[in-house]
This record gives structure tokens, C-alpha cells and sequence, in this order.
């Protein structure tokens, strides 16, 4: 078993590594997060087995936590007292989704009331697909439109960013690199912050431990530098591999029935989240690109990477996608109630 599973790891971190070479080659926008993730999800509906363990997840978030962390300046909190705004538009923005997303879902593609509401639910996989079991709707169905969702942001928000020559604010001044004996440090207080969150029942546990411990300790000025490429780009393909494995036992006779609603619902989406992010340009000034990546409608953890290689504001980024969590957290049970009450008044 142990043999079987390493042999499966093993096979889709070298074809990870083969899409990353392949995706950097070409030029395209984030390349180690891309082409992992397009790679992975070939091999996947070839039939093939990929596989990220849950402990190889985790020190991948870790490392990626650490990077972002190295982002905390001055400057970054003197923009936080604009944030509020961007908080308030992004909650209205994810209600929105939800509301109208489910309705196409459900008038436009023939799916059961409570299947459209969690299958339009911008993120939050994992609580949403316990609930799907817990509401006995169809899993499989639900699962599939979630990831090919975050597939599609994965794709086409680095050629969106890029195809409108949108400008980011230069965060990576030149600094000196973290040795690796101060990176081992960080990463074992990651571990331990991150195992607390988790035992909190925090999502993106070791994620969140990882930037918590990288900003404390960077916004102190207790620690200083940056994460060097041999640690973080190997995240990355790792986080772009792990969305490709989302699609492990699927067949392209199912894709193909899913994909034209979960096309629809995608568009749909991410251009409510572009027009919301427009807004809180036109109110805030704070850049449009940015705002775009944190109001992308989920994948917490491959878009607080994608702000990492995109030269966004990490910080930014992640603080907007744990609230839209948190939005979701109290949201979703709150709309399967009413929908709940509202199909027994009709039955």
C-alpha cells in the first residue's frame, strides 16, 4: 500500500515538474502553479492515479504561508485602513453569486435546488461537499463543478491580468534571502501554529500558520528577507498539482455532461467578482489587478500563490479570501435552511 502510494506521488510530482518546465518555457503567467494543475488533470482523466498526501498539503502551505509574510511593510499597513470597504463589497458580491449562481444552475441545467446552491458556492470545498453528504445530493456532480471552477481561475486569471496589461504594485524590492537554518526555524513554528488552527478548525490551517508566524516576525523586524526560489517554487508546483489531483475518477463522458453548466456558472461568476472589484477600485484607488485576485470567486490557497508569483499583495489577497471563508461558513447553512424549510411548505 505504502509502496503503491509513493509510486503515485512520485508520478505526479515528476508530471507537475514536467508542466511547470513546459508552462515556464512558453511564457505563460504563473507557470509553476498552471502547468502543474493542467498536466495533473490530463493525467487524471487519462485514467491515470495522481496523488498529493494531506502531510505533503500541509508543508507545501506552510512554505507558502512563509512566503507570504515576507510582503508585511509599513506600507501594507497603511493601506489596511482601506480594506473595510473592499470587505463590505466582496460580502455582497459572494451573496450575490450564490443567489443568482444557483438559479442559473437550476432554471438553465435542470440541478435540484440544494445541489445549484452548493455547487455555485464560491469555495470552501470541503465544508460543502459535507453538507452535500449530509443533505444526501449528488456529490460526484457537486465535486466536479467546484474543481473545474477553480481549474478555470487557475487558467484564465493570469492571461485575464495579462491580456488587459493590468500593472501590479512592485512589492519584491531586492532583499537579502533567508538562510536556511532561519527558514527551518519559521517552518517548525509554522507547523505548530498551523496544527492550533487546525485544532481551532480553521480553514487553511497551515497556510494561515505559516503567514501568521512569516508577518509577525517580518512586521517586528524580528526576522528579515525573503523566501529563496528552491523553497517556494516547489510549493507552488505543488499547489498546482494538488488542483489537478481534484479530478481524480473522473471520466471525460462526465466532464463532458458538466461542463457546459459549470462553463456558465464560471462566467458568470468571475465577472460579478470583476465588477465588484471595479467598485472597490473606483471607492478605494487600491490597484484593480489585485482586488481582482482577491475578489476571484475561491481557491483560497491557489490564489493567495498566484499573488505571490503575480507580484500582488499577498497580505491583501489572503486577508480577503479567509473573510469570504468565514462569509461562507455562516452563509451556506443559513441558505440550505431556508431552501430546506421552503421545499417542505411545498411538498
Amino acid at each position: 500500500m505504502i509502496k503503491f502510494e509513493f509510486i503515485d506521488i512520485f508520478k505526479t510530482l515528476i508530471l507537475g515538474a514536467l508542466g511547470a518546465s513546459i508552462a515556464f518555457h512558453f511564457g505563460f503567467p504563473a507557470p509553476f502553479l498552471m502547468g502543474p494543475a493542467i498536466v495533473v488533470t490530463l493525467a487524471c482523466l487519462a485514467g491515470q492515479k495522481m496523488l498529493i498526501t494531506p502531510n505533503l498539503r500541509d508543508i507545501c502551505f506552510i512554505f507558502i504561508g512563509l512566503s507570504m509574510g515576507t510582503s508585511a511593510t509599513p506600507d501594507v499597513l497603511d493601506a489596511m485602513v482601506k480594506w473595510p470597504v473592499s470587505f463590505i463589497v466582496l460580502a455582497f458580491c459572494v451573496y450575490l453569486i450564490m443567489v443568482f449562481g444557483s438559479q442559473i444552475l437550476t432554471k438553465l441545467f435542470n440541478f435540484k435546488p440544494i445541489e445549484a446552491v452548493l455547487a455555485s458556492t464560491p469555495g470552501h470545498l470541503s465544508f460543502v461537499l459535507a453538507l452535500s453528504e449530509a443533505n444526501g445530493a449528488d456529490t460526484k456532480k457537486i465535486a466536479l463543478v467546484q474543481s473545474m471552477r477553480m481549474l478555470a481561475l487557475t487558467m484564465i486569471v493570469p492571461f485575464v491580468l495579462l491580456s488587459l496589461d493590468l500593472e501590479l504594485p512592485q512589492l519584491n524590492i531586492i532583499r537579502t534571502l533567508m538562510p536556511i537554518y532561519l527558514i527551518t526555524i519559521l517552518a517548525i513554528a509554522a507547523a505548530i501554529t498551523g496544527f492550533i488552527c487546525k485544532k481551532l478548525k480553521m480553514p487553511a490551517a497551515y497556510l494561515i500558520g505559516g503567514m501568521f508566524i512569516s508577518t509577525a516576525t517580518h512586521i517586528t523586524g524580528a526576522v528579515d528577507g525573503v523566501m529563496p526560489q528552491w523553497a517556494i517554487i516547489p510549493a507552488f508546483i505543488i499547489m498546482g498539482c494538488l488542483i489537478g489531483t481534484r479530478f481524480n475518477g473522473a471520466s471525460w463522458g462526465l466532464i463532458k455532461n458538466i461542463l457546459l453548466p459549470s462553463a456558465t456558472y464560471f462566467v458568470f461568476a468571475f465577472s460579478l467578482a470583476a465588477a465588484a472589484a471595479g467598485i472597490v477600485y473606483m471607492l478605494t484607488d487600491l490597484p484593480f489587478a489585485q482586488v481582482l485576485i482577491a475578489f476571484s470567486p475561491g481557491g483560497v490557497e491557489a490564489m493567495i500563490a498566484m499573488a505571490l508569483l503575480l507580484n500582488a499583495d499577498p497580505t491583501f489577497v489572503a486577508a480577503h479570501h479567509i473573510i469570504r471563508l468565514f462569509i461562507l461558513a455562516a452563509l451556506l447553512p443559513w441558505m440550505l435552511a431556508r431552501l430546506n424549510k421552503k421545499l417542505k411548505k411545498h411538498s
